[in-house]
């Protein structure tokens, strides 16, 4: 069973050890009820409350909504129920505390939820006179570093993704109900990021030291993509933020392994902006990654499959590279294309959003590829990898990625 403890958050300077202490003490809301979690081992990791990952102008672009939520809930009533939701958390493992002031050991650990970015796809429907997001998502990311030397320990991607939502009789989405749609994102019900939090806690192993870390690089864009997204209003930047997200949760998830944050606006010179409040923020300093991944955005496409005089079916295609490789041994795992398809029967009397299907697509394949670790499906090879690459090699490939990445980083070889 758990015991909390309490502990007293309202310390003066004198008593912590260290600037960085205070900023990162004075960041977190008076108003949090302490507590910790007496466990078996003695690892105690300090919650340091809920950040955004950048700087503010960063904030304001890629958290337009959720920051508005935040500043209405309450950056200390958000905070309270973030540990609310951990309290029954069942680790022996872990001691989580939020006494930073009592964090002079030299080593101490701290966690935080940093808030990402957000994506809203709404469009408006005529024939039912309603404005729908098929999507609504926020990422955010589990932050776990060095409390004293501002290092990043490891880094693990959330989101929350919620399924339909509309709004009737309207043809514009207005801020207050997109306000409202993101708060569901952050803390209400089970596909928020207040659920995904304590979910994620349970299984995380928090207390590691790795010695392995890996990385998004790179991410390429060929002209077709580059038209597509124009075509759809996307900046090129918020798409390739969006690709390394979803492609690093889903690795995440599905290996167990944290994943370092993809540098494109979140590290420069190898630091990571993070802030709790406007006028507090600080930078993380990134480890280097031992593993890179190189992701080539090859192309969308949508292809008439059969037509009627009412309805269309159209497959929706995207083709993604995908490279794993070695940072300093310069060594190569997999180099491989891939392409996947999703077709869709469609009412020509129907404004479809045809980005949003991109999306779908985009997502679908990125999990298949995780699902052929630890074993690939020859099945799924022969229908979604592209190429002259004979079967062995392609599996060797797979092969090759599981035992020289994902084990080494697990530490199981």
């Amino acid at each position: 069973m758990i015991r909390t403890t309490h502990m007293d958050l309202n310390v003066t300077s004198e008593s912590l050890k260290g600037s960085f202490v205070f900023a990162l003490l004075l960041c977190v809301a008076v108003t949090l009820p302490s507590s910790a979690f007496a466990q078996k081992r003695q690892q105690t990791i300090y919650f340091a409350g809920v950040a955004y990952v950048g700087n503010v102008t960063d904030i304001n672009e890629r958290l337009p909504n959720t920051a508005a939520v935040v500043e209405k809930v309450g950056l200390g009533e958000l905070n309270r129920r973030v540990l609310a939701s951990i309290e029954s958390l069942d680790r022996e493992d872990i001691i989580i505390s939020t006494g930073l002031g009592e964090s002079d050991s030299g080593n101490a650990v701290a966690m935080a939820l940093a808030l990402d970015f957000e994506r809203l796809n709404a469009e408006y429907f005529p024939a039912v006179n309603q404005v729908c997001s098929s999507f609504t998502q926020l990422w955010a990311q589990i932050l776990v570093f060095d409390l004293t030397d501002n290092k990043l320990i490891s880094a693990y991607p959330l989101k929350s993704t919620q399924n339909l939502k509309c709004a009737p009789n309207t043809k514009t989405l207005t801020e207050e109900t997109a306000q409202e749609w993101m708060r569901e994102a952050l803390m209400e019900g089970d596909g928020s990021v207040l659920a995904a939090f304590p979910k994620a806690l349970e299984t995380l192993p928090l207390n590691k030291g790795w010695r392995s870390n890996i990385q998004i690089r790179n991410i390429e864009l060929r002209k077709t993509v580059k038209s597509t997204l124009k075509e759809a209003g996307i900046k090129q930047g918020v798409y390739k933020r969006w690709l390394a997200s979803t492609f690093s949760s889903q690795m995440s998830e599905s290996q167990g392994i944290p994943v370092l944050p993809y540098s494109l606006g979140q590290a420069v010179g190898g630091k990571m902006p993070l802030r709790f409040k406007d006028a507090n923020a600080f930078d993380i300093e990134l480890p280097p990654a031992t593993f890179a991944i190189d992701l080539t955005a090859r192309g969308y496409a949508k292809k008439t499959l059969d037509e009627s005089q009412r309805t269309v079916r159209n497959a929706y295609i995207f083709g993604l590279g995908i490279s794993f490789n070695h940072r300093l041994l310069k060594l190569n795992f997999m180099d491989e294309s891939f392409q996947a398809f999703e077709a869709i029967t469609q009412n020509k009397s129907d404004l479809i959003d045809e980005w949003e299907l991109f999306e779908r697509v985009t997502i679908s394949l990125s999990d298949g590829f995780f699902q052929q670790f630890p074993e690939s499906n020859k099945k799924w090879m022969k229908k979604y990898m592209k190429g002259k690459t004979k079967e062995r090699e392609r599996k060797k490939a797979f092969e090759s990625v599981e035992k020289s990445v994902f084990r080494k980083m697990r530490g199981e070889s």
